[in-house]
């Protein structure tokens, strides 16, 4: 059995507010004109007055790598990149995005979601760095193990050499 479901209006808007992820729509020169608060919570700002996205690039050549994708391309999705909170602490964050086009075709703005990755991007930073040390540990033990095996076969060199009968006789002499 099927049920249908009415969306409306509210609906949406209670979407817009209550998902997990940053939604915004900026206009071309980087003014959010609105966001929810999911996006406000991730940059650190209470409210979209006077945000201005080129402030939340940590390199500003990201942002224009962002727009010149979205223009090229029609849309971005899955764009990585380094943000940082109003408090100028460092994100890492995922923006998917879409342009928006007023009736004539000219680009208006943009309007998308924003996913903070920061968590899953510490982790893999503590797993590159366990790796690392790992790694540096198994050398040191490979190195120690050839200084040991070296040292056996030096061992048993002098030890074979003592014990070749010419070797003793010439002693003897």
């Amino acid at each position: 059995m099927l049920k249908t479901l009415d969306i409306g209006l509210e609906d949406y808007k209670n979407l817009f507010e209550n998902i997990k992820e940053g939604v915004y729509f900026s206009t071309v020169e980087g003014n959010v004109i609105s966001c929810n608060k999911s996006f406000l919570e991730i940059t650190g700002y209470k409210d979209s007055d006077n945000l201005f996205a080129g402030d939340l690039y940590v390199d500003n050549k990201d942002r224009l790598s962002f727009q010149n994708k979205i223009l090229n391309d029609g849309y971005v999705k899955g764009f990585e990149v380094k943000l940082k909170t109003k408090l100028g602490e460092e994100i890492f964050c995922e923006l998917s995005s879409n342009p928006l086009y007023d009736s004539d075709g000219v680009l208006l703005g943009y309007t998308g979601i924003m996913r903070d990755l920061s968590r899953r991007k510490s982790d893999e930073l503590l797993i590159q760095e366990q790796k690392r040390k790992r790694l540096i540990d198994i050398t040191h033990i490979q190195e120690r193990e050839k200084k040991r095996i070296a040292r056996e076969l030096r061992s048993e060199e002098h030890t074979s050499e003592l014990q070749s009968p010419c070797n003793l006789v010439c002693r003897l002499l």
